[in-house]
């Protein structure tokens, strides 16, 4: 285990999560360690899907990550499977909605809205980003094929570990709907955010990359 891996460990119960997202403390359990990317899971027993969280030292400034999570309109070119994500409505200081469409292999397409949360402190280099599943009029009606999903809430934390360092944190759990057992929904949300993270991470450290 890295030292980063182990620094995890000591700190993975401070993040804060949304209200009704703690699972009563159930232990985290390390799931898997590779390309500098940590994942835990840990039961919820308000649900059948395990939570998922996930871990990265990115050597980027936190500015620099933060860009890239609010570069909405552009997830299409980066996000795994992400066929179409736009802001519907920024609701006031802090509040945005925001619509998105995931066409994963072997599965039906999934879309959602998503009530999202910002909280920003620069001076201290914490950026925050909490989601939930919501409703908003300016969504489009479901299409044949997709399923929307009903269940789903999560958190984007970013803390600035030096001036050119930065700490990525992605913390989630999310019920797909359908018919999909949930012993391959955990097997295959692991391998999701890790995806999701590496994403991120290599959009970040990409010198040709320029928000709009």
């Amino acid at each position: 285990m890295t030292a980063f891996a182990i620094l995890c460990l000591g700190v993975i119960g401070q993040v804060q999560v949304p209200d009704g997202f703690a699972s009563e403390a159930q232990p985290w359990e390390l799931v898997d360690n590779d390309d500098d990317i940590q994942i835990w899971s840990r039961p919820n027993r308000q649900s059948s899907i395990d939570e998922v969280l996930a871990r990265a030292q990115v050597d980027v400034p936190v500015g620099r990550l933060w860009d890239v999570l609010e570069d909405v309109e552009h997830y299409h070119e980066f996000m795994p499977h992400m066929s179409n994500a736009r802001i519907l409505e920024r609701a006031g200081p802090g509040i945005i909605y925001q619509y998105q469409k995931v066409d994963a292999p072997m599965v039906s397409t999934r879309d959602c809205v998503m009530r999202i949360e910002l909280e920003v402190d620069r001076d201290k280099g914490r950026f925050r980003r909490a989601y939930r599943v919501s409703h908003h009029p300016l969504a489009p009606p479901v299409e044949d094929g997709v399923i929307r999903m009903r269940k789903a809430q999560g958190v984007w934390e970013i803390r600035r570990i030096t001036d050119d360092t930065s700490e990525l944190i992605y913390q989630a759990l999310a019920e797909p709907g359908g018919r999909i057992p949930s012993w391959i929904t955990n097997y295959a949300n692991s391998s999701v955010v890790s995806d999701v993270l590496s994403a991120v991470r290599a959009r970040a450290r990409n010198p040709g990359y320029r928000p709009d």
